[in-house]
Order: C-alpha cells, then structure tokens, then sequence
C-alpha cells in the first residue's frame, strides 16, 4: 500500500509517492511564484497553485510507476501556513491565495491586539492588556496574519467575501480540490487564532474569539478531528491521475507537524530543526506551554494526546537563496555567469565554504531580510553583514550566512528548551538546506548540539504527510514511526562551538541595537510575520 503525499511549500509544490515502510517510491516538483506588490501584496494563483502539485504529482507517480500508482490508497496533504484562500462551495478558488509575507489586513489584527474593535476602533471593555492575554490563554497565540488576511477580504474586498464559502488554510484548500469536502483540523486552522485550544485534542472554534475579531461565522470551514478521513478522491481527479476511483483523502497538518513525523521526533526532549524556506524548530510535548510575546507556544497536533511546538525563526534557506541570486550569480549584467541550475549551484557554495574557517575572519551575518521572527519578533529588522573588512572575500560573506542562518535558530533553541523545561540534547536536521553536510556542521557547532541528518531530508515533510496518511487510515502506529526513518549521518559539535557560544551574545546584543536604525531606513516597510 502506498501514499500520495503533498507537500506544499511557499516556492514550489512537492509531491511524493511513499510507501508504507516510509520509503519515496517517486516524486515530483514544480515551482509557485508569488506576486509581490505594493501595500504588503504578496499573493499566489490558487488555481496555478492546485496545477503544479497535479503536474508535480503525475510526476511522482510516472516515476513510482504503474504497479506503485495503481497501490496508492491514500491522499495527506501537508503545506506551509498562516496563507488564505477564499474558495466556494466546491473548493475552487475565489480569490488568490494571501501568502504569509502579505500583511495586508494588519491593522485589524493590531486594533484586535490593543484591546479595539477590529470594525469601529473603539476600546474593548476589558482593555488592550486582557485581551491579548485572553486571546493567548484561550488560543496560545495573539491574532496574527492568517486572521489579517480574513479580515482584509471581509471589510476590503466584500464581492470578493460575499462569493467565498469558506477560506482555507493550503493544505485544507488542497483536501478541498481533491474531495470537495471544506474542511479543517485544530492543526490546520491554528493561524486563524479562533479556535479554543486548552484541552489537548478537543479543538473546537471559539464563539467568544470569533465574535470579538467580529468575523463571519458562515465562512468558517467545518472543523474535524486529526487523522480524520475526509472522503474519497474525486473521479475525475483520480481519472487525471491515474489512480484508483477508492483512494481515500485524510485531513492533513501543516508542514512543522509533518517534518516531526517525517524525521521521527515525536517525544519530549526530541526536536527537528527544519531547513526550508523558512527555518523552524518543530518538536512535541505533553503539555499546554503558552509564551506569545516570544511567539512561542505548544498548539494543536495531528497526534491527539500531546501539543506540538510552534517555533518560527523566520526565513531560512530563502536567506541563502537570495544571497546566491543577488550576489554569487544577479542577474545585473555586470558578470556573466554560466547558469549549472540552483541544486548544482548550491552543492558547489557547500563544498567551497568547507574552506573557510568557522567564524568566517569575524564576519557576522544578520538574516533579518524579511523582520525577526521567534524568539523576539520585530518587523523593523534586516538583513546585514557586520564585520566586514579588507581581508573579507565572497566565500567568507557565504560562510557567514550560513552561520547567521544557524544562530537564529541557536537562540530559537536556547529559547523553546527554557520555555517548555526540556532540553534538546540532540536535533534532527531536514528540508533541503539539511542536503548540505557543511550546514549540518555548522549547525552542530553552532547550535552546540548533536545533529542528525535525516536520509533524503528535502522529502521529510513529504514522507511525514505520507506516514500520517497510513496512521489515519490504521496501518501503522505511532509507536512504528521513528523506525521507518533512515538517518544518513550523524554530527558532534567540534572545537569550533565554544566560538558560537560568544556569537550568540554578539548576535542577540545586535538585535537588540539595530531595530530602530533599520527602522529609520525602511520607514514604510515593516512586515509581519506567519
């Protein structure tokens, strides 16, 4: 029996066909560009959306072949978060998909959040103070951007409001597309800040939340429970694929819950540093942990009996990304430049900065390009290099990203262990910058902390939202998960952390100093966050 598992990240569509021993059997990707704009815009074509991960999927099942296509029994999407689509009632879109980086809508999250009418702008009863303290000890978190962009297409842009039947988180969009259910899960509607999370595995939405941010009940989707199944694929979306008219559609989680089942790390004191488009610190826990101001919180899981933590760094190997097409390869006709394609291009970045020292001759990146995240979020901040001096050559600025992008999530780490009460003795590491073994070193080193590399760690979430399909339907247990996932090697932190654990000082004194300069120099763009 095998598993056709989405993965929908912010730049492209993912899609593997897993089996049941968590083996990638084929897999296919496609690219989704976003439309940046004026105003905060960024958005996506919900419907290009819906065709790259069909194009991406008759990939995956091509290179699975016949016989694993025609044993595919299962659908479980997983995608990033705190993004919105306005669909009908049949799941198509109405509108484009609001990506997390769009901040319209905020200054009705931030009326919420001071304690005003998100409609009038008069002063809640009860003052701004209480209720953002309700807001996180009924939800976890304030109210944020998925809630912003519900609330821009009520008050803004009402034809478009008045033809959605419900608005979807990604993942929900996609089970929506492939069974016409409109559906959520605790999991998948946390962005929203709606839904009351104070008892583990009871999620349910919050009619004091929901009439306080003075939302439109009749567009919420249906909330089901975790590990659900949502109904069977359409005909004719199974007719598209190639697959068979039973294969069933379970609810899905998004991609922190996914990269923990995917790597294997579901017990307290495990965690998973996750490598994506953003950088995040996934790991599960017992218990209820509420920390807002640090943007720290356990929250609704697909595993019914225990929280998974929700730690946001901000962005990760987009930092790099950037780095590489802007500096190493820009497109500025300056240079000329041999394109080999970026997974090439990144193999080669990885094996030049194994030789350059770590600490890279005292230069210091700052990975704020888009604001802070966790632990101490601040939309005023970017990105910069410090230190930079004579001696200072291009392999030394891509050695300091690296390592920028790493202490970020040393704080992170430092952060979640004090505010949960558990420590992280070892981490596991995926998503794709986890393919680079000069990553996983530094990250070691400056994480100070065992690192695993998972096997095949771009497919992580994937095999995860694979393996989640097999749980909903019974075939396997949780207790079978951590043995269906290979880890290709393991890395001790070398002489080289004691370097790190004085550039953390450097690296939170900076935050701490820097906001406000860099807010005078981006006076009209501070963003906010998923």
């Amino acid at each position: 029996m095998n598993a056709l598992a989405i993965d929908l990240g912010t730049t492209a569509a993912k899609v593997s066909v897993v089996a049941e021993d968590g083996r990638i059997l084929g897999s296919g990707t496609e690219g989704v560009p976003t439309r940046l704009g004026p105003n905060a815009v960024a958005e996506q074509d919900a419907e290009q959306v819906w065709r790259a991960v069909m194009n991406a999927a008759r990939h995956a099942l091509a290179e699975a072949g016949p016989a694993a296509a025609r044993d595919v029994a299962v659908v479980c999407a997983t995608s990033q978060w705190s993004s919105i689509i306005p669909v009908d009632a049949s799941g198509k879109p109405v509108g484009p998909m609001f990506v997390w980086l769009d901040g319209r809508g905020k200054r009705y999250t931030s009326a919420l959040s001071s304690g005003a009418s998100s409609v009038t702008g008069a002063a809640a009863a009860d003052g701004g103070v209480s209720v953002r303290a309700h807001w996180a000890d009924v939800h976890g978190l304030y109210p944020s951007t998925a809630l912003a962009h519900l609330l821009h297409v009520q008050h803004d842009q009402p034809e478009m409001h008045a033809r959605t039947a419900a608005y979807l988180e990604p993942m929900d969009y996609l089970n929506a597309r492939f069974c016409g259910r409109l559906a959520a899960t605790g999991n998948s509607a946390m962005p929203l800040a709606l839904t009351d999370n104070r008892v583990v595995g009871t999620s349910s939405w919050s009619d004091d939340l929901i009439a306080r941010a003075g939302i439109d009940r009749s567009k919420l989707p249906e909330l089901v429970a975790s590990l659900s199944v949502l109904g069977t694929i359409l005909r004719t979306v199974a007719d598209d694929l190639g697959v068979r008219h039973d294969v069933v559609v379970v609810a899905g989680a998004n991609d922190s819950v996914a990269a923990a089942l995917g790597t294997g790390a579901l017990e307290p004191g495990q965690g998973t540093v996750v490598m994506g488009t953003t950088g995040v610190l996934t790991a599960h826990h017992p218990t209820r942990v509420v920390e807002p101001s640090k943007f720290i919180a356990t929250m609704p899981s697909a595993l019914h009996d225990r929280y998974y933590v929700m730690a946001e760094a901000g962005l990760g190997g987009k930092v790099l990304e950037t780095i590489l097409n802007e500096i190493v390869r820009p497109d500025d006709g300056l240079v000329d430049w041999v394109d080999t394609g970026p997974e090439d291009l990144f193999d080669r970045v990885s094996k030049a900065v194994e030789g350059v020292a770590p600490g890279a001759e005292g230069l210091m990146f700052l990975p704020w390009l888009h604001g802070s995240a966790s632990p101490k979020a601040d939309g005023r901040h970017r990105g910069a290099f410090i230190g930079y001096s004579m001696g200072t050559t291009r392999l030394h600025m891509l050695r300091a990203v690296f390592e920028g992008v790493a202490l970020q999530m040393r704080w992170l780490a430092d952060e979640v262990e004090t505010t949960l009460g558990v420590s992280f003795p070892m981490l596991r590491f995926a998503g794709g910058g986890a393919q680079s073994d000069t990553w996983a070193q530094t990250m070691a080193d400056v994480l100070g902390r065992v690192v695993e590399q998972v096997e095949g760690p771009r497919h992580a979430n994937a095999r995860g939202a694979g393996l989640l399909g097999f749980l909903s339907i019974g075939r396997i247990g949780i207790g079978d998960l951590e043995a269906l996932v290979p880890i290709r090697r393991q890395y001790e932190p070398t002489a080289a952390s004691a370097l790190f654990d004085e550039r953390i000082l450097v690296f939170r004194d900076l935050h701490d100093r820097l906001a406000e300069p860099m807010a005078r120099l981006h006076p009209h763009d501070a963003p906010s966050h998923p």
